[in-house]
């Protein structure tokens, strides 16, 4: 194995666990976590509406949008109003 593949594997798995911590801190943290879900929401409205790579039609993408952003605001309520288990977010 070559040096750069042992930085890039180590990197990799770096930032594997620093995005697992990130989310486990979102799940319990609720500031993190509304932060987190805005950020993926306007990303999603860039990426589905603004940018439409494949030019699919507006409304396909705008179904989409709205209901990615129906499913994390699901999300965020149910860890919001505790119907999860601890054991279940960790």
């Amino acid at each position: 194995m070559s040096v750069a593949t042992a930085v890039t594997n180590v990197s990799k798995k770096m930032s594997v666990k620093t995005l697992l911590k990130l989310i486990h801190v979102a799940v319990r943290n609720r500031r993190a976590r509304k932060f987190l879900l805005k950020q993926m929401e306007k990303r999603m409205f860039e990426d589905l509406i603004k940018a439409n790579p494949y030019n699919r039609p507006v409304k396909v993408q705008e179904d989409k949008y709205y209901m990615g952003r129906a499913l994390l605001r699901r999300i965020d309520k149910v860890l919001t109003e505790g119907h999860l288990s601890r054991k279940a977010t960790e």
